[in-house]
């Protein structure tokens, strides 16, 4: 395994265990999802804030990994019949 994949797995690995943590409910029902969505939140704020900077090459992965995985879970969320209209509808702009 190289660093690359190594540090892939590790953020993932943080992504995910926040993600879990923090609840999938607008609403919190504890205070324990309260605490990793605030930690949660704290960690992409403080990740934009050292986005360039050299000392912090890994920020742009985690990011990238949070982005994905926020955009794989809101598609998941939407009825199937909206994702083949919009495949539709992006296929039909693209040729």
């Amino acid at each position: 395994m190289s660093g690359l994949e190594s540090a892939t797995k590790a953020a993932k690995t943080i992504v995910l265990f926040l993600t879990q943590r923090s609840g999938k409910a607008k609403a919190t029902k504890n205070s324990n999802e309260a605490e990793y969505r605030a930690i949660f939140d704290n960690l992409v704020s403080d990740l934009l804030v050292v986005l360039f900077w050299p000392e912090w090459p890994a920020a742009s992965l985690l990011l990238g990994i949070i982005c994905k995985f926020m955009v794989s879970t809101v598609f998941s969320m939407l009825p199937k019949s909206y994702m083949y209209r919009t495949l539709a509808r992006s296929r039909h702009l693209t040729t």
